[in-house]
Parts: C-alpha cells; sequence; structure tokens
C-alpha cells in the first residue's frame, strides 16, 4: 500500500468544455484512487473491519460551461464505481453538462457567485433518414436518463426540466440551493461548526488507529526477535 507521502490526489477539477482528453484523465486517476481504496477495503475484510468506512472523501471542483455529452456520461460512469464518496464543488459556471455530473455529488457545494444554467442535451446527426431518425430517438433516450437522475438527486421538477429544453435556463447559488442542486450550505453558520466538529473527530480517530497499527507492527518485531 502506498505511504501517505504518496496518497493519489482526491481534488480533481473540471474546468473548461469537457473533451475526451479531459474525461480519459479523470477516468484515469478514479481508477487509481479505487484502485487504491479497494486494497484498504481487502486489508479491513482480512482484520474483521468490515463495518469501518476509512475512504477519504473524492472532490471534484467544477467551473465549467459543459462540453461533450457522451465524454460526460464517461466520467459520471466513473464516479459510480468508486467505493469513495464524492464531493461536488461549483464555482463560477455550471452549465449543461458540468450540471449532470455536479449532482453525481453525494455532498454537492457551490461559491455564492456560482451561475448553474441548465438545457435539454444535443448531438450531431447525419445521413440519411433512417439513420438521422435512429440517432435523434437514441438522444431522446439519453436524455430521459439523464433527466430522471436530475428528478431523483435533486428537487428540480419534471416541469423545470421540460422549461429547459429549448431554452438555458440559469440559477444563481440561491435558486440552486432552493431546487436542490446544492444540497449542503456552506454559508450556514450552524452547518459549518457541525463538519468542523465531524473534521476533528476523523482527525483523531486517524490517529489512534495510526498508533494502534504502530504498536501492533513494534510488538510483531519484538516477536521476531525474541
Amino acid at each position: 500500500m502506498m505511504n501517505k507521502e504518496e496518497e493519489l490526489s482526491r481534488d480533481l477539477y473540471i474546468s473548461g468544455e469537457i473533451t475526451n482528453e479531459m474525461a480519459t484523465e479523470i477516468i484515469a486517476h478514479l481508477r487509481k484512487i479505487n484502485d487504491e481504496d479497494m486494497e484498504v477495503y481487502n486489508k479491513n475484510q482480512t482484520l474483521n473491519k468490515k463495518n469501518q468506512m476509512p475512504y477519504k472523501p473524492i472532490n471534484i471542483t467544477i467551473n465549467s460551461p459543459g462540453g461533450s455529452v457522451i465524454d460526460g456520461c464517461a466520467i459520471m460512469n466513473s464516479l459510480e464505481t468508486c467505493i469513495a464518496p464524492v464531493y461536488t464543488h461549483g464555482m463560477g459556471e455550471v452549465s449543461s453538462m458540468a450540471v449532470h455530473i455536479y449532482a453525481c455529488g453525494e455532498v454537492r457545494t457551490a461559491g455564492d457567485l456560482v451561475t448553474f444554467g441548465l438545457h435539454g442535451i444535443g448531438g450531431r446527426t447525419g445521413g440519411y433518414a433512417k439513420e438521422m431518425l435512429s440517432s435523434l430517438n437514441h438522444w431522446k433516450k439519453l436524455e430521459k436518463k439523464l433527466n430522471d437522475r436530475l428528478l431523483e438527486d435533486t428537487k428540480l421538477t419534471q416541469e423545470d426540466l421540460d422549461a429547459c429544453e429549448t431554452c438555458l435556463t440559469f440559477y444563481d447559488y440561491d435558486e440552486a440551493l432552493e431546487k436542490g442542486l446544492i444540497n449542503t450550505d456552506l454559508y450556514d453558520d450552524e452547518l459549518i461548526k457541525e463538519i468542523i466538529d465531524e473534521l476533528n473527530v476523523s482527525d483523531k480517530k486517524e490517529e489512534k488507529e495510526e498508533k494502534e497499527e504502530t504498536k501492533v507492527t513494534k510488538t510483531n518485531t519484538e516477536v521476531k526477535e525474541d
């Protein structure tokens, strides 16, 4: 297993247009994080620590106008395979496909100057009439799947999504919070206190586990020497 100094960064950034190159890089990094977490999981299974969840969250900061739907879907599917919790943070602009990626976060925060933009998905088509019709049907099915996820994970209604289908609809911080796009208000003083308390408890727990592991290692070494 990697030492602490060698741990992979769990802070990823989606900045600018979502492209195949960006998706490839993010997916590869997520795969490495998940492999690392699976190693921890298997170790805990061996030590009968099945109920422990030692996985640090993966933080995705997003400032993007959107981009490739297919590559965005690939990022979403990769996030779903992670055993660690995913936190998403909106900064600047979170529009189009970026909104769907943002909604994958279990915890979703944003800066107070953020702008969310939502509209129906688009794709290119061409060729024979039957091919164009088949392509159109495909995009409509994919759009429904993405919208169904938004309906499940946020407070957006079908009426909201219908209004966005042909026209880009913007939401500021307060509107996004009301619609459940943002589900964690970092400007809530009580919530900030709860988060700080949780982090302190987590740090103390991690420190205790490290001391216990060091103690066990030392004991095993002494036994071998005897």
